[in-house]
């Protein structure tokens, strides 16, 4: 899913390095020329390059959110799937969450099953995935969908190769001394 964005990045990227280039060998040019032009370059850059890291976080949230409905479905009967969802928003720890989620699947309660899920996910425990794919068998695909959409976020490389990929672009050594609106603007924030 990311590559697309690196390669929007690294077009972007490669652009900037070549017109940096060309203004650099400009012989025409004052020295305060090539400055403003490198400027509103680097600017120009980083907006697209913000730009292109808030497109990929949209389709991450978009992805993650599709694996949570799958996960959680929809209910079949409302005023249960609430009542279920009431029930287990009383529960603090996993244990409490497994124990209602064993109840419901002792008696085929498939929207109890959901509410607990929805509920202990909310609280931050992963771990009833696993009983929940035990539970419900025919409920493992999504389950595995999920931890595949989340896992895609608290992965460590993917966010470190994001963050270098489609991170904003330095300045170069001429624009180190700018500051104030230069600065923000060869930051692509003015």
């Amino acid at each position: 899913m990311t590559e697309k964005y690196f390669d929007v990045a690294a077009r972007i990227r490669a652009t900037v390095v070549g017109e940096a280039k060309r203004i650099r060998e400009d012989g025409h040019m004052s020295d305060f020329g090539k400055k403003e032009q490198l400027i509103q370059l680097l600017g120009a850059a980083n907006r697209a390059l913000r730009k292109n890291r808030e497109e990929l976080a949209t389709e991450k949230t978009k992805r993650q959110d599709e694996a949570r409905l799958a996960l959680i479905g929809t209910p079949k009967d409302a005023s249960s799937y609430r009542n279920a969802l009431e029930q287990a928003a009383k529960s603090e720890a996993l244990a409490d969450f497994t124990r209602l989620l064993n109840r419901a699947s002792s008696v085929g309660d498939e929207e109890g099953g959901r509410a607990v899920v929805t509920i202990a996910l909310e609280r931050g425990y992963p771990g009833i995935l696993d009983a929940y794919a035990e539970a419900f068998p025919n409920r493992s695909s999504a389950v595995t969908s999920y931890r595949s959409a989340m896992a895609v976020e608290g992965n460590l490389q993917e966010r470190m190769a994001t963050r270098m990929h489609l991170g904003g672009m330095e300045l170069p050594a001429e624009l180190k001394d700018i500051s104030g609106p230069e600065r923000a603007s060869a930051e692509g924030q003015g």
